[in-house]
């Protein structure tokens, strides 16, 4: 099956989905088999997705299983957690010849926005920062979508990481479409701690992190910062299953430690730009040279949904900007 299909099937499931619930899954959310774990609230909105994507078995199986301490991930969901789960897999991905030790794989996001300032809260809060249409710990219906469902992102994909390399080694290779810069000097401001979040301080900082070659610089602060772990997780957090519209498609990644930035930009091999899933169904394509705006931050309260600094790009990843952009 085509990278398009299954992310039309992902918008399709998305659908069912509000259809039973009505109202859309959470990008991030409890895991409600297991309220009480440490990682309880890193669980992505895949698997609430399963019993709309054929993967009915494998979401009874789910129930019967616990998530542990993020330090011993690997192998906590038994047989599943390292299963090659098709509706993830895009054919033309090149990281999808996974090693017998490593986890499953998606080469598919969520759309969190056009904001990389992520809220991590408690399991009881909900998060007010992400303007796209998956939330953290908030599941939001259709009429939340008042920018039109023709107009907003559901899905993209996304490179999976040529390694397994995970939390704080650095990545071996620089590749923009894989790895990400971590914590890359003057990207974010603010805290690291929820009552202090962080906040996108520069997106040309970021952008300027990327030779002619489409691989970030060779420097020392680009090598502290290397990370590539993108894409093993169909159940992870934010940089492992979401993408936000603020860097271009194929673009630089950049993320802050303790899970409250991300700027993740989707990527693809298909030449030229990525596949996405608009939420009323529709799969297009979207060039590497879509108009990302001249804005550098949010300058007023990410809270608000107003217009995105970031053009084109960034009012297709708000669900309620006031922007009617079509592509």
């Amino acid at each position: 099956m085509q990278c398009t299909n299954k992310l039309k099937q992902l918008a399709l499931a998305a659908h069912n989905y509000h259809d039973v619930q009505l109202a859309l899954p959470a990008a991030e959310h409890n895991n409600r088999w297991s309220p009480t774990s440490s990682n309880s609230n890193r669980w992505s909105g895949f698997p609430s997705l399963f019993p709309y994507l054929e993967l009915a078995a494998q979401f009874d199986e789910l129930k019967t299983l616990a998530i542990s301490d993020p330090s011993a991930r690997e192998g906590t969901l038994g047989t599943l957690r390292v299963a090659i789960l098709q509706p993830f897999l895009c054919p033309s991905s090149s990281g999808n010849k996974k090693q017998p030790t490593w986890v499953t794989r998606t080469n598919y996001r969520f759309c969190w926005g056009d904001n990389a300032q992520h809220h991590w809260l408690s399991t009881s809060a909900t998060d007010n920062y992400l303007r796209g249409c998956f939330g953290y710990l908030s599941w939001y219906n259709f009429a939340a979508i008042t920018d039109g469902t023709s107009n907003t992102l559901f899905f993209s994909e996304r490179e999976v990481a040529d390694t397994p390399l995970e939390g704080t080694g650095h990545a071996p290779t620089r590749k923009v479409k894989t790895d990400s810069l971590a914590d890359y000097s003057g990207v974010f401001g603010g805290g690291t701690t929820a009552a202090n979040p962080s906040f996108l301080s520069s997106r040309s900082t970021c952008m300027n992190a990327v030779g002619t070659g489409g691989e970030y610089l060779q420097n020392a602060a680009v090598n502290t910062a290397l990370r590539c772990y993108h894409g093993l997780l169909w159940d992870g957090v934010g940089f492992e299953t979401g993408f936000t519209t603020i860097t271009p498609p194929n673009g630089p990644s950049c993320t802050r430690t303790g899970n409250l930035g991300y700027m993740i930009a989707p990527s693809s091999n298909h030449s030229g730009g990525v596949n996405t899933a608009l939420g009323d169904g529709a799969v297009k394509f979207i060039s590497d040279t879509i108009n990302i705006g001249s804005g550098d931050k949010f300058d007023g309260d990410v809270r608000a949904m107003g217009q995105s600094p970031f053009g084109v790009w960034g009012a297709l990843g708000s669900r309620a900007g006031g922007e009617s952009t079509t592509l």
